[in-house]
């Protein structure tokens, strides 16, 4: 470098320089014009910046704080490629004509904070100190970081970024030792790739604007992060963003952010691992959030959020394992459907006083979920199908006042406490395309429970019912029912076939209500009668078991699949024994015969009719004469000795019939008695 060929800026640069001076040709409040309005005494050409650090001689020796430009109109590539740069370079609120080159070069602090430039090339840069490119930094090109090596950190807040819808920061498998900040109004235009890259810190883009409407915002796939990943304070993100497969050793934190990709995937972070909280609270989404197959060490919390993706999904967490509590709670609204099918929660599932909507679809579904704790999903509203088939729930399961307009479906769910529905609303709009639930005729089920398993409570009370709507228990099973009649839908809108329980919670039964309970069934079937006895009997309410068990044989002749001679059979049955729990009726048709047997043989004994058949007999006594031969095997000592013979045929028609009734109807008391047609 020959001082003859410098301008006099450049001159004043090189006497800055060897004193350790900063070079500033800012002026006060000078409004943001273009750089090429500036004059001759603001421009330096890049050449001179490169030479400063490789022309190392005793006229031109550069002092240990660096090179420091302010202000400045950078002419020419500033081309630092495969050079070692022993001290600092910092170029503030600069203007850059062409790129900046520092691929391959060594460098100890790197400043670019306040300037201007086109691209950045600096792949494979090892710099030891921290990268500045803050403070209203632009980039209208490619920053090029890929396969670096940053010894602190990189600070980026407040920087813009724009390359259309092009890579506009590409830090692929760059290894930064500290944290990496876009934030405090950063902006970029295009696509940021942190793809494999390795991160000793946070990461923060609170506060930031990020645009790529056809593409990716964000790429972070495989990227590992030491620290927290932070997404807050209004952070936007318009297009998608991408963390598969990643790892955070802190939380993954959303507050108040606003993801917008309509009708696609916002953020997708399927596989990703998080070994802290990942925080939604207050988020606006539009689109889908995916995380299926993650791991949480903490809390994934949604509160007062707000997620839309109408007809598609808005939060997909198939397979998940956190070990704490996913709350989607505190005013969460969701436009869409949400998927937890074969997640494991180590804590609870919190959805209370929220809203879920995805008409004509699946609005929650959780099929297969394993909640370690209790799923309270209390005075929520639910627009679409609500499904934890084959769930399993460790503690209790409250759905207590919420307003369902789709289909409950909790078939093979497992609930270790309560299962609470107390003062729910269970409604189905009229939709041909609503979702049904197979093996049924019917398209109005609102809440199918076949094959639930509650370990204690199922609450069932002060619930609202569509008139039309049906609710399936087959083949559940519950520790305690504690219900009321209102609760349950009209008749024929009821399944509780080999629905069981060991008890019911009301220490008063009222027994008319519990039969119309049975009565509600769509189809009858015996075996719920016969549970309801079974548990009457258990707790020593005999007379109301009686009751249940007739009305079950009296039903069955009504609603059964019985033929005309079973139906016969079975009245008779029931007009004279009821069934074999009403015996007394038979004996008192026992009294009467003997009784009208006693006046008849009376009447014929005084007209003479009455002959002996012995040449000696006892004297003849109506009564015991009546019962002699109303009683079939007993001998009283008279029917063998006297018959009436005489006087026509009536009284030997009589005879005969009072013989046949006696033989009937002590068959039937013997029946009743032995309890031969019981059958609870």
């Amino acid at each position: 470098m020959h001082t003859s060929d410098l301008t006099q800026t450049e001159l004043k640069l090189l006497e800055a320089v060897k004193r350790g001076e900063l070079v500033d040709f800012s002026i006060e409040n000078e409004s943001p014009i273009p750089a090429n309005t500036w004059g001759e005494e603001r421009i330096i050409r890049a050449q001179i910046i490169v030479e400063l650090f490789i022309s190392q001689t005793n006229d031109l020796l550069v002092h240990p704080k660096g090179v420091r430009i302010k202000a400045a109109r950078i002419t020419g590539r500033l081309d630092f490629e495969d050079l070692t740069l022993k001290f600092p370079l910092i170029l503030k609120n600069c203007w850059f004509d062409e790129d900046i080159v520092l691929t391959g070069a060594d460098a100890v602090l790197l400043n670019f904070s306040g300037s201007r430039v086109r691209n950045v090339f600096a792949e494979r840069l090892n710099l030891k100190g921290t990268l500045f490119v803050n403070d209203g930094f632009v980039c209208e090109g490619l920053f090029e970081l890929r396969d670096s090596y940053i010894g602190r950190s990189v600070n980026a807040q407040g920087a813009q970024f724009k390359n259309g819808s092009k890579t506009v920061f590409n830090g692929r498998r760059m290894v930064v030792h500290g944290g990496v900040y876009f934030a405090l109004k950063f902006s970029s235009i295009g696509e940021i790739d942190l793809i494999d890259a390795k991160i000793g810190g946070t990461v923060s883009f609170n506060g930031a604007t990020l645009e790529n409407p056809s593409g990716y915002t964000l790429i972070g796939d495989r990227a590992v992060i030491k620290g927290g990943l932070y997404l807050n304070e209004k952070f936007t993100s318009n297009g998608k963003v991408s963390l598969i497969l990643g790892q955070i050793s802190g939380g993954l934190v959303c507050d108040e952010a606003i993801f917008v990709n309509p009708g696609k995937g916002v953020l997708n972070a399927a596989g990703i691992s998080v070994a802290g909280a990942v925080i939604f609270s207050r988020a606006v989404v539009k689109g889908t959030i995916n995380i299926s197959f993650a791991t949480v060490g903490g809390t994934i919390d949604f509160a007062y959020a707000t997620l839309e993706c109408p007809g598609g999904m808005i939060f997909d967490a198939q397979e998940l394992t956190t070990k704490s509590t996913i709350f989607l709670g505190k005013k969460f609204k969701g436009i869409g459907s949400i998927n937890l099918i074969g997640a494991n929660i180590g804590g609870a599932l919190i959805c209370k006083d929220s809203q879920f909507m995805q008409e004509n679809g699946e609005a929650f579904n959780a099929t297969r979920v394993n909640i370690k704790h209790d799923f309270i999903f209390e005075s929520s509203k639910i627009e679409g199908s609500l499904i934890l088939s084959n769930g399993e729930i460790g503690g209790d399961f409250y759905m207590a006042r919420v307003c369902s307009e789709g289909l409950t479906v909790l078939t093979g769910l497992k609930v270790e406490g309560d299962l609470n529905c107390s003062g729910a609303s269970f409604k189905k709009k009229d939709n041909n395309d609503q979702i049904g639930w197979k093996g049924f005729r019917t398209n109005n089920i609102v809440f199918v429970a076949a094959g639930i398993d509650v370990k204690r409570t199922f609450h069932w009370r002060d619930i609202q019912i569509a008139s039309e709507g049906m609710v399936v228990l087959l083949n559940g099973k519950v520790g305690q029912l504690f219900d009321d009649l209102k609760s349950w839908p009209s008749k024929g809108k009821l399944i509780i076939e080999n629905f069981s329980y060991s008890s019911f919670h009301n220490s008063v039964i009222n027994i008319r209500e519990r039969i119309e309970w049975l009565r509600r069934q769509e189809e009858f079937s015996p075996q719920p009668y016969e549970q309801v006895v079974k548990v009457l009997r258990s707790v020593g309410h005999d007379k109301y078991a009686r009751r249940v068990a007739r009305a079950k044989q009296n039903d069955l002749r009504k609603r059964g699949k019985l033929g005309i001679p079973e139906k016969c059979w079975n009245l008779f049955l029931d007009v004279t024994i009821g069934h074999g729990y009403q015996v007394y009726r038979i004996l008192i048709a026992a009294a009467i015969i003997t009784i009208l047997g006693t006046i008849v043989f009376s009447r014929a004994n005084q007209l003479g009719i009455m002959t002996p058949v012995k040449e000696t007999q006892p004297g003849f006594n109506a009564f015991i004469y009546s019962l002699d031969v109303f009683l079939p095997i007993v001998d009283l000592k008279q029917e063998v000795y006297w018959l009436p013979i005489h006087g026509g045929s009536f009284y030997m028609t009589y005879y005969w019939v009072h013989i046949f009734l006696g033989w009937l109807i002590t068959t039937l008391a013997v029946v009743g008695l032995t309890g031969i047609v019981k059958k609870d």
